[in-house]
């Protein structure tokens, strides 16, 4: 009788041991991941910012283009094509969610309602970077740049001076790096494309840059809203501790 107490007592206090080595376990987690759904946040934040500001260069395009007069000034315009050729990839990585996939200790976290949206939000990060991610190759990085690349609006190097010069030292360079048979730099020029088809080519594609930037702004800003939320719940339940 009192070796069976005796195993039941050891027993009992071998699970209150545990259960306070889960807790403070459980506690590391959570500010761990408060501060990594802080910095989430953040870039979620820079990049909402990044692309209204894309939205404000596609705008200020369109209204060259469609000023009525039939001019376009291509000089003024310049600056927002390369604005709205760049691109910015989102990597939300948390090293808490990680490590709580990574070592089965996600069931630490005993708050289900937490956990599980834990779990979604992160879910919902890795959905919406991929399609930030097809939207940039798509658009971005397929149509946009090559067109400006390719048809020359973009580039300001037709006055005479030291945008030209650069360009041919900068050629002469490869040559000298790579080897006579390079070409490289001779097919850049510079266009003032009054054509219509050009101008409504580059409305096209600029209205393409618009909607990738539009979507990326709800996407990752409902996703900065989900983050904001989480880490909400999760500074109340360490508060209460």
């Amino acid at each position: 009788m009192l070796i069976t107490l005796g195993i039941l007592i050891a027993l009992y206090i071998d699970a209150r041991i545990q259960e306070r080595q889960d807790r403070t376990m459980e506690r590391e987690y959570l500010q761990v991941m408060s501060r990594d759904l802080a910095q989430i946040s953040a870039q979620l934040g820079e990049y909402v910012d990044y692309e209204a500001q894309n939205t404000r260069s596609a705008t200020a395009i369109l209204k060259w283009l469609d000023d009525g007069s039939g001019i376009v000034d291509y000089d003024a315009m310049r600056g927002e094509l390369w604005a709205i050729a760049s691109r910015r990839t989102l990597r939300l990585v948390s090293g808490g969610y990680t490590d709580l996939l990574s070592t089965g200790n996600l069931q630490l976290i005993e708050d289900r309602e937490l956990r599980n949206a834990i779990l979604g939000f992160f879910a919902e990060a890795s959905r919406v970077q991929g399609v930030i991610d097809k939207n940039n190759t798509k658009f971005v990085d397929e149509l946009i740049l090559p067109f400006l690349l390719e048809s020359g609006v973009a580039w300001s190097a037709r006055e005479s001076g030291d945008t030209i010069e650069e360009m041919q030292e900068a050629s002469e360079y490869l040559k000298e790096a790579f080897g006579s048979d390079l070409s490289a730099l001779s097919s850049i020029r510079s266009a003032e494309p009054t054509d219509p088809d050009v101008r409504t080519a580059i409305q096209q594609l600029v209205l393409f840059r618009a909607r990738v930037s539009t979507i990326g702004i709800v996407i990752a800003g409902d996703l900065k809203d989900q983050a904001e939320a989480i880490q909400k719940m999760i500074d109340e339940k360490l508060a209460a501790r």
